[in-house]
């Protein structure tokens, strides 16, 4: 189990995944070992698989607020977003403060163009995490697309001060500066971008 957790925490997925067989009965160190296996499939995109072997910890008693948010995320990935909504909410009801799943519950609600809806599970994601980098971006998204673009131009300025040479976020800053009518600004902005690497 430890080897396989060591594999996983250095990314190689693919490692955690062929050593699966290891861990076939239902003992306390199979499941977890489990666990890890489903998390390997969901990073290696292989979310079918992920959420058998999370649907096979659920029944197995296993059910806390890390798998069900992490069977979100699979369904999420799959775009089947009622069963997301189902599993993230579960997730959120048992811990209501866990910022992944915050952070899935406001990425389900843009996939499903509810933008507004999304912007309370961002905040408090951000909140409770003000190094949430995705969270903060994802906000500053949602700001952007609900027309509330003050707000939006402030929080991707903020996450431009955190990572001067992001060329996404520098275009999205240009973006917003063009929406503002801020044409010169918006220019240089966009020239500064192309300077760095997305």
């Amino acid at each position: 189990l430890n080897k396989l957790i060591q594999a996983y925490k250095e990314g190689n997925f693919n490692e955690v995944i062929q050593n699966s067989n290891e861990f076939t009965d239902n003992s306390f160190n199979s499941l977890e070992a489990l666990n890890v296996i489903a998390c390997a499939y969901l990073q290696t995109k292989q979310y079918q698989k992920a959420i058998e072997k999370f649907n096979y910890l659920i029944s197995n008693g296993k059910e806390n607020s890390i798998i069900l948010n992490n069977l979100g995320s699979a369904y999420l990935k799959k775009n089947d977003l009622q069963s997301a909504e189902n599993y993230l909410s579960l997730a959120l009801q048992k811990k209501p403060d866990y910022v992944e799943a915050l952070h899935n519950m406001g990425l389900l609600k843009n996939k499903k163009q509810q933008f507004e809806e999304s912007i309370p599970f961002f905040k408090q994601a951000v909140e409770l995490n003000p190094n949430f980098y995705d969270a903060q971006q994802a906000l500053a998204n949602s700001y952007q697309v609900i027309g509330q673009i003050d707000k939006s131009l402030a929080l991707y300025k903020k996450l431009q001060k955190n990572n001067p040479q992001s060329c996404q976020i520098l275009n999205n800053v240009a973006l917003i500066y063009k929406i503002k009518g801020q044409t010169k600004l918006a220019e240089k902005t966009f020239r500064k971008s192309t300077h760095f690497e997305s």
